[in-house]
């Protein structure tokens, strides 16, 4: 069985593959935070001395890599700790991906992720309320 652990992203470092977030996603990842919904687990592998990368999974959304950024990010912004799982082994990146520490990863304007990751997710924060 998985352990289940809360990184606190302040003290500890997290690495994903992206460079870029939608602010609007980190938004409502960050508002869902603040109403204290219940996130699922984030996998990642433990690298070591408070090391950790976002094990890699096939996302809902299509046969895109996903890896838990957008809860990472927010809950880095919220300053509060992610709900991970520590698993053992990840689906094999691209060569093209270069490891990216979460706390580096630009926002940017990009509403059109934000309204496909709505569509997908039923549950998720509307930030125009």
């Amino acid at each position: 069985m998985s352990k289940e652990i809360h990184l606190n992203l302040e003290e500890e470092t997290l690495f994903g593959w992206e460079p870029e977030l939608s602010v609007e996603v980190a938004e409502a990842i960050v508002k869902g935070i603040e109403a204290e919904d219940d996130f699922p687990v984030v996998p990642v592998i433990k690298l070591g001395d408070g090391n950790y990368e976002l094990s890699a999974c096939w996302s809902p959304l299509g046969p895109l890599l996903d890896g838990g950024h957008a809860r990472a990010v927010g809950h880095y912004v919220a300053g509060k700790p992610l709900k991970c799982i520590i698993v053992n082994e990840s689906k094999k990146l691209p060569a093209s991906y270069e490891r990216v520490n979460i706390k580096d990863i630009i926002l940017i304007d990009d509403p059109k992720e934000y309204l496909q990751k709505r569509r997908a997710y039923p549950k998720y924060r509307n930030i125009y309320d």
